[in-house]
């Protein structure tokens, strides 16, 4: 039992609060569940990537509906950039719903909050705009959420692969490492 002066005197110096030791640890239990394709996403993801990358198609493509020329622009993307190997997570933004892709904010945050990436690489501006609502005459570089984000033309652009637009978003991503 504490003794009433020690309280006092904490309590006249200005201590409002004590708290148990770690009651500001972060908990597992308190996180919350995540559904794929953002649980995958986490599942597969290294400690600490520096680059984060979404799109608005990546949704289907960690679902099983992937497009082979999609594949081809990001293996062949990344192969450009060299390097890359377990600093690169891929973090969907989007969500099969019914017969589309349903953009999910709240769920793209939550893995991007536990994985703490350096960079958010954005290919499009319809992704750009569901998730920074304000970014719209932004540019193409900015500063949000403890992140770096750098905007890049969309999927449908860089294909095929591989063209000028695609090496130059190539040649971005290399002077950042």
């Amino acid at each position: 039992m504490m003794d009433y002066a020690v309280m006092r005197a904490w309590r006249e110096g200005g201590l409002r609060h004590i708290l148990a030791a770690g009651a500001l640890a972060p908990r597992d239990d308190d996180a919350p569940a995540l559904l794929p394709p953002f649980s995958d996403c986490l599942a597969r993801a290294k400690a600490r990537p520096t680059f984060a990358l979404t799109y608005l198609e990546l949704g289907y493509d960690l679902c099983g509906r992937s497009d082979p020329a999609r594949r081809e622009l990001w293996t062949g993307l990344i192969a450009h950039c060299g390097n890359m190997a377990g600093k690169t997570v891929f973090a969907p933004c989007t969500a099969p719903r019914d017969n589309g892709l349903r953009f999910d904010a709240g769920s793209f945050w939550e893995c991007i909050g536990r994985l703490g990436p350096r960079y958010l690489l954005l290919f499009g501006e319809d992704a750009a705009e569901a998730l920074f609502p304000f970014a719209r005459g932004l540019g193409d570089l900015w500063y949000s959420h403890n992140l770096t984000v750098l905007l890049f033309p969309g999927t449908a652009a860089l294909l095929p692969f591989p063209n000028e637009l695609s090496r130059q978003a190539g040649e971005r991503i290399k002077a950042l490492q």
